[in-house]
């Protein structure tokens, strides 16, 4: 059996729960920020967690950039960090454009000061088909273990590419 979660879409009317729960804990606090009670307002949702509440308000909100990051957003990122540890409320805070999730995937994947962004060696590559001998697909897992100095998603494509050639 799979762990995996059914997708449910968002209804409107969820999206004005959700809403509510969020302007009446902002009024409490004074602002949308990384001490809103996601679990209090998950409360109000059935079949909805409180992560699920905080992506939602993240995607749907239009103060948020998506897409490329500049080289002042990867700046403060790394100030963010330096200053606060991988506690992404708090850094996105500092960030300000950009929310939990986005400074998490961009520091794991990008700006990490261990990442490699040099060209693959064949060693690497070498490395790379035995740790998926072993443990598959699980990209995580073979960039924890066995080339710790490449992000999951440069091993995963990696791999892809490799696939194709």
């Amino acid at each position: 059996m799979s762990s995996k979660r059914e997708r449910r879409w968002w209804t409107e009317e969820e999206d004005q729960i959700l809403k509510a729960g969020v302007e009446s804990q902002s009024k409490q606090i004074g602002e949308v920020n990384s001490l809103m009670s996601w679990n209090e307002i998950a409360a109000m949702l059935p079949r909805r967690t409180n992560k699920d509440c905080r992506k939602r308000w993240y995607k749907v909100r239009s103060d948020f950039i998506k897409g490329t990051w500049s080289r002042e957003e990867d700046r403060k990122l790394q100030q963010a960090v330096q200053q606060h540890g991988l506690k992404w409320a708090l850094v996105s805070r500092d960030v300000e454009s950009r929310n939990a999730d986005q400074c998490a995937k961009r520091w794991q994947h990008g700006l990490r000061p261990d990442l490699k962004h040099t060209p693959w060696q064949p060693e690497e590559d070498a490395k790379l088909l035995q740790a998926m001998d072993k443990h598959g697909n699980k990209w995580k897992k073979i960039a924890t273990l066995d080339l710790p100095n490449r992000s999951s998603h440069d091993i995963r494509n990696r791999q892809v590419l490799k696939q194709l050639f």
